[in-house]
């Protein structure tokens, strides 16, 4: 069978967005990167020392994921964000941080004088 140009390329459904309105879906947490997720918590290991509370055992846990930033990344996958939303938080927050240092300089030199 001979291909012409003007034919249509095959239909290939794309996992990330809904075939009907082709609109972006909200993707489960448990269907992000499992692998990575479970490979962080696998490192995270706490065995409780002798005569330790359970208390104290849990308080060392939190720290550890806390100091790990499982949450925040998981925060951070939780709901979809398009290519454009990111990329206008991220001009945003540069934006922020000039502003502020550009502040802080200008004190320094208002100190000096």
């Amino acid at each position: 069978m001979k291909k012409f140009n003007n034919q249509r390329k095959p239909f290939r459904p794309r996992f990330d967005r809904n075939p009907v309105s082709n609109r972006p879906v909200e993707k489960d947490i448990t269907k992000i990167d499992p692998k990575a997720i479970l490979d962080s918590f696998n490192k995270l290991t706490t065995k409780a020392r002798y005569g330790e509370n359970p208390e104290q055992l849990v308080r060392r846990f939190k720290r550890m994921v806390e100091n790990a930033g499982i949450l925040g990344e998981v925060k951070k996958r939780e709901h979809y964000k398009a290519p454009a939303v990111k990329r206008r938080e991220k001009k945003a927050k540069a934006k922020k941080r000039f502003l502020k240092k550009k502040a802080e300089q200008e004190a320094r030199l208002k100190d000096r004088e």
